[in-house]
Parts: C-alpha cells; sequence; structure tokens
C-alpha cells in the first residue's frame, strides 16, 4: 500500500510541477475582443472572402465599361517564299515577299435586348452579395473565437477548483495527521488521505493539460503561433447579470432577418438569378451593332510608285503611207506630226511610310443579327437560368429556416441551461454544507473515512457541474445577443 502511495505521489509531483511551469508561461493577458480583432484579421478564409469582393468589384468596373465602344489595333507580319499573292497590289509575285497590315476597329452595340444594363445588375449583386459573405464569414470566426475563449475560461475555472481541492486535501491530510500522531485515528486513514492527495495532484495535472490544450485550440482558431505565450483575461461576469433579454424566440428570428449577413446574401442571390435568366431571355432578341476601321499595308514586293503625270511632246516624221498610180518609183509619205500626252512619273524605292498613306482606307457597316438557330444553346441557357433562379430561392428558404431552427434551439437550450444552473447553484451550497458536516465529524472520529471521501466526492462533481452550466448560459445569451446584432463581448 505504501508503495502504490509512494508511486501516486512521485508522478503527481512531476506532472504537477510540470503544470506550475505551464501555468506560469502565460505570456501577455489577451481580453476577447482582441482574440476576436487577431483572429478575424490573419485568418485565411477572411483573406479569401476579401479577395473575392475585390474580383466581384472589378467585375462590376468591367460590365459598365461595356457600354462604351471598343477599340482594337492590329499589326501583322507575313514573309513568303514563292508564287504568293502581293496584298498591296493583288498581283501573283513568284519571289520572296514581306508584306504587314495595320489597322484600328471600332465596334459598339446599339440594340442589344438590355443584356449590358442587366449584366451590370447581375455583377453589381453579385459583388454586394460577396461583401455579406465577408461579413458572414468573419461571423463565423468570432463565433469559433468566443467558443474557443469560453472553453478556456470554464477548463481554467475547473482548474482553479483543483487547486483549491488540492489545497484542502493536503489541510486535511495535515489535521489527520495529528490526529493519527495523537493516536486518536489509526494510519489506515493517513495512508487513505495521503492516497487522496496523491489523486488530487493528478487531478491538476488532467486539468492543466487541458487548459493547455483549451489554449492551444484557441491559438490556432486565432492563426497565432503556439510558440506565443498567451493567456486569457478572466471577465467580471455572472449568470445573474445575464438575463435572457429576448422576449421570444420568434423575437430573435425577426431581428436576426434584419442583421445577419447570410441573410442579406441570400437575398441578393436570389436577385443576381433574376437578372441573369433576364440577360438569357434577351438572347432570343435581334441584336443591331456600328462597326468603324481604318486600315493600310505595305509590301517589299513595290519599288516604284506614281507620283503624278506630266504632260509629254512625241513628235513623229513622215511615214510611207502607199503608193502613187501604183508605181513603185513614186512613194506617197505622211506629213510629219507632233503629238502631246500624259505619262505618269514613276519613282523608285516606294517607302513603307508612303506605302502606309497611299494604301489607307476606311469602312463602317451597320450589322443586324437575329438568331434563329444555335444548335439550342439560347434555350438551354435560359432554362438553366430558371432552374438557377429557383434554386436561389430555395435557398434562401433554407437560409431562413436553418437561422429559424438554430434560434429556437439556442433560446430553448438558454433557457434549459438557467435552469439546470440554478438546480446546480442549489445542489452545490447543500452539499458544501453536508461535506463540511461531514469533514467536522470525521475529525472527530464520529464517521469513517469513506463517508468523508463520499460527501468530498458528490462536492467536487457538483462544483463541476455548477462551472458547465454556468459558462453553458454564457455561451447561449451571447449567442442570441449575436443573432440581435450585438458585438461578442463581456
Amino acid at each position: 500500500m505504501r508503495k502504490k502511495i509512494s508511486l501516486i505521489l512521485f508522478f503527481a509531483v512531476t506532472f504537477s510541477q510540470a503544470g506550475v511551469q505551464a501555468q506560469d508561461n502565460s505570456g501577455k493577458t489577451w481580453t476577447l475582443q482582441e482574440c476576436i480583432e487577431y483572429g478575424v484579421k490573419h485568418n485565411l478564409q477572411v483573406q479569401g472572402a476579401k479577395l473575392q469582393v475585390e474580383v466581384n468589384r472589378i467585375s462590376v468596373k468591367q460590365a459598365k465599361l461595356r457600354q462604351l465602344p471598343s477599340l482594337n489595333a492590329s499589326f501583322g507580319n507575313t514573309m513568303s517564299w514563292g508564287r504568293s499573292l502581293d496584298q498591296t497590289t493583288y498581283e501573283y509575285k513568284d519571289q520572296r515577299l514581306y508584306t504587314n497590315n495595320t489597322g484600328l476597329n471600332s465596334s459598339v452595340n446599339l440594340v442589344n435586348g438590355f443584356q449590358i444594363r442587366n449584366r451590370i445588375k447581375q455583377a453589381e449583386y453579385e459583388a454586394e452579395a460577396s461583401h455579406f459573405g465577408l461579413k458572414k464569414t468573419e461571423n463565423d470566426i468570432r463565433l469559433k473565437i468566443a467558443t474557443a475563449y469560453l472553453n478556456t475560461l470554464y477548463v481554467q475555472e475547473l482548474r482553479s477548483v483543483a487547486v483549491s481541492e488540492l489545497e484542502s486535501i493536503k489541510k486535511q491530510r495535515d489535521r489527520t495527521k495529528a490526529l493519527v500522531d495523537a493516536g486518536a485515528k489509526p494510519k489506515t486513514d493517513l495512508l487513505h488521505m495521503e492516497s487522496q492527495v496523491a489523486t488530487r495532484e493528478v487531478d491538476l495535472v488532467r486539468r492543466q493539460n487541458e487548459l493547455n490544450a483549451a489554449l492551444l485550440n484557441l491559438k490556432q482558431t486565432m492563426q497565432l503561433p503556439d510558440s506565443e505565450k498567451f493567456s486569457v483575461a478572466v471577465p467580471e461576469i455572472t449568470v445573474e447579470g445575464l438575463a435572457l433579454e429576448a422576449a421570444s424566440a420568434d423575437y430573435v428570428y425577426n431581428q436576426a432577418l434584419l442583421v445577419l449577413p447570410e441573410v442579406m446574401k441570400s437575398e441578393l442571390d436570389v436577385k443576381s438569378a433574376n437578372a441573369a435568366l433576364a440577360n438569357a431571355f434577351v438572347r432570343f432578341l435581334p441584336s443591331l451593332s456600328l462597326n468603324a476601321g481604318i486600315g493600310t499595308r505595305y509590301s517589299d514586293g513595290q519599288d516604284s510608285y506614281i507620283d503624278g503625270v506630266r504632260r509629254v511632246k512625241n513628235e513623229f516624221g513622215a511615214e510611207p503611207i502607199g503608193l502613187l498610180n501604183n508605181d513603185k518609183t513614186q512613194v506617197v509619205y505622211s506629213m510629219p506630226r507632233v503629238v502631246e500626252s500624259d505619262q505618269p512619273i514613276v519613282v523608285d524605292g516606294y517607302s513603307m511610310g508612303k506605302q502606309y498613306k497611299d494604301n489607307l482606307g476606311y469602312s463602317v457597316s451597320l450589322s443586324l443579327s437575329f438568331p434563329i438557330f444555335n444548335g439550342y444553346s439560347i434555350r438551354s441557357a435560359y432554362q438553366r437560368s430558371k432552374i438557377e433562379k429557383q434554386q436561389q430561392e430555395l435557398q434562401r428558404k433554407q437560409v431562413d429556416n436553418q437561422l429559424r431552427q438554430e434560434i429556437e434551439k439556442v433560446y430553448n437550450d438558454a433557457q434549459a441551461s438557467l435552469k439546470v444552473y440554478q438546480s446546480a447553484q442549489k445542489q452545490v451550497e447543500s452539499l458544501e454544507e453536508t461535506f463540511k458536516a461531514q469533514e467536522k465529524r470525521y475529525n472527530l472520529g464520529a464517521v469513517s473515512f469513506v463517508d468523508y471521501q463520499v460527501a468530498q466526492t458528490d462536492f467536487v462533481v457538483a462544483q463541476s457541474q455548477l462551472i458547465q452550466a454556468k459558462y453553458d448560459y454564457i455561451f447561449k445569451t451571447k449567442v442570441l445577443d449575436f443573432y440581435l446584432g450585438k458585438p461578442l463581448s463581456f
């Protein structure tokens, strides 16, 4: 028996020293608000949601700029060998040929069934929905951090109870030792008391490990490294000061519909689906667009060009035109003459700049398009949009139903937790008196150690249940306040 107790004491002391060292490594004391601010700032999901907000903002800007005419520049180069078509002269040439084409083109939609307007609305709804999606992600992180924070306070209070119980049992052990030394109690009572001290030390180590695990969970939820020294601030909070402000679950639900971002997001998703459906419908309608362009080209196959004309005089001398009386010796000649004509001025070295200028061309076109048959693509897109709209409407109802169920559960749980706390409080008060009475009787030798141990165990269990009921009620009331749009704080 003594060897067993010595072994328990050895491990208990070793673990308790490690637990005390871990407790001393507290570092900075963080409040709930500081934990939430740090966690929201460094959470990767929140950062991803912020990027999505930025993407949707760019989409809105792009949708609005589609109302303006488009303008595109082009520049193409071609090198060919053998027989090929010179695009500048439209002649086939059997030589190495280098050509390039340069142009500007612009297009604007005149009539397109309000497609651009619908796209702008859809993009704006999606951008606003992503903003509320960001708020929802932030709220989820806030609730996770608050849950982890309250759990840490809960475990920390359990550890404090374990410390008090250890100190109490040590004092009782010292009194028992004095009674044993005086011969008033058998030595087995002292051995039992030493065993209880060892058990309480092991309980303390267990509570310390639970506290370390709770702190680690809180750090990880906040995206804080475990190497960071950390402790939580214990707020001045009592159950008596946390009355349920909501008259009913319906009241909380109706208020939540006005403030929760997931509700706003679901409404905007429905509006976005309506805009997408309208946009899919107008694709059945004809569209009218205006196009304009300017272009020019160059070819190194042109080595000269005509630079105007000049007046040229051509002199023609006398030429034989026949015979007189068919006498070969009498040849008749024409009169000498001068003829004037226009002759092009050909200049060698046709430069790229000159060719660009000479080959410059313009175009304007008006295009009217009627959708007749497109492989069922337009109708399929319209039918898909109708289904997606119905899906978003169902999702909207699902968000409402889920919210109502969550609020009803939390509200009922809060009421039940309050009743459990009140009952547990009465139980602790009663068992505390019972334990004190049994402790006095045990010291006087009126009851056995077993009766004393049972009273002590019942009191410790009741204290743990009271602490659990306390923090369960605190958490439920804070969640209800959160649904009412109040910040998470103590």
